[in-house]
């Protein structure tokens, strides 16, 4: 159901590419840098941004729509998910 719903991309983190992860660090790191905030803040600021994007398209980052109040890698325990596949209609 989460993958239905939520429709990931990615497995977890590891499996996003180096360059579409470094890219995301790069735009997060501009943007942050752009409005003035001081450098030790701007490597937490990023931090945070991308845990935010990394739980849009990451399912295990995601929030559980079964548990608001965890992540699906927190449902699943030391069950391994070594992929999976999204099924969709038109």
């Amino acid at each position: 159901m989460q993958i239905a719903a939520m429709h990931p991309t990615y497995l977890s983190v590891a499996d996003i590419p180096t360059s579409v992860r470094d890219e995301v660090v790069a735009r997060h790191k501009e943007e942050v840098a752009a409005s003035g905030k001081p450098a030790d803040i701007v490597d937490k600021i990023v931090e945070g941004k991308l845990a935010k994007e990394w739980s849009d398209y990451v399912l295990l980052e995601q929030v559980s729509i079964m548990d608001e109040t965890k992540k699906v890698k927190e449902l699943l325990g030391d069950t391994v998910i070594h992929s999976f596949i999204r099924y969709s209609i038109g």
